[in-house]
């Protein structure tokens, strides 16, 4: 008895869902230039013609695993705005978890890793840019917004917020890079380290009519 129409559609799903995790892991590893469709064949364990049954090129891959990347990020990125902690805490949460899902080397360190690359390599297909421009702009009205309410209560260094969003995605991109490039296990800067980067200066102190910056040690 032959397969059910349901039952052919959960094979094909889940061979399209190999072909991608597969070629997550060498994008991230190897890059689009260096990675063949017959790379991800094996690692997958289908045949070439299989892959290109499911996608017309390794470049149609890479777009939509940048394209499902960017969405995840930005889904993550409004439920940040809506937890009920502070926007600082907002920021050091955003930032832990990107360096625990980097120290993990799974999936989702993967998927950064390959937003990084389409951000900074050359020769990227086009749809994949755009999705990147896309992806970036709603990221960082997101931030911006978390920013802005930071800067509300006291928790954010003045700054045009939309200029501080972009030194944040920045930030990310750059922890994602070095990941990449990196072969030891060296940890990267803790989420402490990197939200002080956008908190306030620390208040002044004073004593009778001197003002001494906190951390300063008097005589």
């Amino acid at each position: 008895m032959g397969r059910n129409p349901e039952g052919n559609q959960r094979i094909r799903d889940q061979r399209r869902r190999l072909v991608l995790s597969a070629a997550l892991k060498l994008f991230a590893d190897r890059g689009l230039a260096a990675t063949r469709i017959s790379d991800i064949a094996w690692a997958a364990g289908i045949s070439d013609g299989l892959v290109y049954h499911y996608f017309d090129s390794k470049d149609a891959i890479f777009v939509e695993l940048v394209r499902s990347a960017l969405a995840a990020m930005v889904a993550s990125a409004h439920a940040l705005e809506n937890l009920a902690v502070s926007p600082r805490d907002r920021l050091k949460l955003a930032l832990g978890g990107v360096r625990r899902d980097l120290a993990r080397r799974g999936d989702a360190a993967n998927a950064l890793v390959l937003v990084a690359s389409a951000a900074v390599s050359a020769n990227v297909p086009a749809d994949a840019l755009q999705a990147l421009e896309d992806g970036q702009l709603e990221l960082q009205a997101s931030i911006a917004r978390i920013v802005e309410a930071g800067q509300a209560d006291g928790s954010v260094r003045p700054g045009e917020p939309a200029e501080l969003a972009s030194v944040f995605w920045t930030l990310i991109l750059g922890l994602a890079v070095r990941r990449g490039i990196r072969s030891d296990n060296a940890p990267a800067p803790s989420a402490e380290l990197l939200v002080s980067l956008f908190g306030v200066d620390p208040p002044a102190l004073t004593r009778g009519d001197r003002t001494l910056d906190a951390g300063t040690r008097s005589y």
